[in-house]
């Protein structure tokens, strides 16, 4: 039973109010339709996105350690840049949001960083099959054109991943942070850096000489 209803952009209570616009903000929302407004149902709802904010944090963490502890730099920065503000806007995004998310959009929050992993390992199988080994010496020396485009291309999407991350995404966290309308949006920001924090994290088991080659 729903016993307070308020509007899921700006929190003005809609309790006795029919189908319509919130007077504070304009939002439309029916109260025949949970999905439109915020409720205390909602409070009840966040538990499983806390326990999953727990699990990232201790993936996150323990990837991170093992990265330190290992000497590996690169990874080490790649899953720290971005997974310390993405949970964090994770977390923040669960206080802020007053719906469910949206498990769509959080996927395709998620997809860049899931296509690095996909490139990176792909790489590497394409690289031991075409060259019967790993390479022997750094550059793209002695790789066929197909294997060629493949480094380029997993070299460009990580790389735009990062100005991704060190640019466009700051802004727009800090413009859906500052703008009630857009505040639902703040958690699939978390999920995107954390998406690829992971992805970066996942290059841990690639084997010792590929990773040599790759940050070479």
């Amino acid at each position: 039973m729903i016993s307070v209803m308020h509007c899921s952009a700006c929190r003005y209570e809609l309790q006795g109010l029919g189908v319509g616009t919130c007077p504070e903000c304009g939002r439309p929302f029916d109260p025949g339709n949970p999905g439109t407004f915020a409720s205390d149902l909602f409070n009840q709802q966040r538990k499983p996105l806390f326990v999953a904010a727990a699990l990232l944090l201790v993936l996150l963490a323990a990837s991170g350690l093992y990265a330190w502890f290992s000497v590996l730099p690169g990874e080490f920065i790649l899953i720290v840049l971005p997974g310390v503000p993405g949970l964090l806007a994770f977390v923040g995004g669960i206080f802020l949001r007053r719906t469910t998310p949206s498990f769509g959009v959080a996927a395709i929050a998620a997809t860049p960083g899931l296509i690095w992993a996909l490139l990176f390992y792909s790489l590497a199988a394409h690289m031991y099959q075409s060259l019967g080994g790993w390479p022997a010496s750094i550059g793209n020396g002695g790789f066929s054109i197909s294997l060629t485009l493949h480094a380029d291309l997993a070299g460009f999407w990580m790389t735009g991943c990062l100005l991704v991350l060190l640019g466009p995404w700051p802004i727009g966290l800090a413009m859906c942070v500052g703008i009630r309308r857009w505040r639902g949006a703040v958690i699939h920001f978390g999920v995107f850096a954390i998406a690829f924090a992971l992805a970066v994290a996942l290059m841990l088991l690639a084997p010792n000489p590929f990773l040599d080659w790759w940050w070479d």
